[in-house]
């Protein structure tokens, strides 16, 4: 991919949003790009729709872009153990 192509995956997060959450430790630059830790498992992922769940929130005249705290495979992980309790439990 050339640098002058976007990445479809990549969410568009404002400049100053980055690097606030980069000085929060929440993401880092890396040599493959932005990226995100998932506070479920600890593990670093790209910072894209590939890995997390990503919401165009519409606030009025300003929207924002909301990535989720955890990655998709602790999204689905978590689904399966809340399915498995409730065929258990009933």
């Amino acid at each position: 991919m050339t640098p002058d192509m976007e990445n479809p995956y990549t969410a568009a997060f404002p400049r100053k949003q980055i690097e606030h959450r980069i000085k929060q430790g929440k993401m880092r630059l890396d040599a493959a790009g932005l990226e995100k830790q998932c506070t479920r498992c600890k593990e670093w992922w790209p910072a894209d729709s590939a890995f997390f769940f990503v919401i165009l929130q519409n606030l009025g005249r300003k929207s924002r872009t909301v990535i989720h705290a955890w990655c998709r495979a602790c999204h689905y992980e978590a689904r399966q153990e809340r399915e498995q309790r409730r065929k258990s439990d009933g």
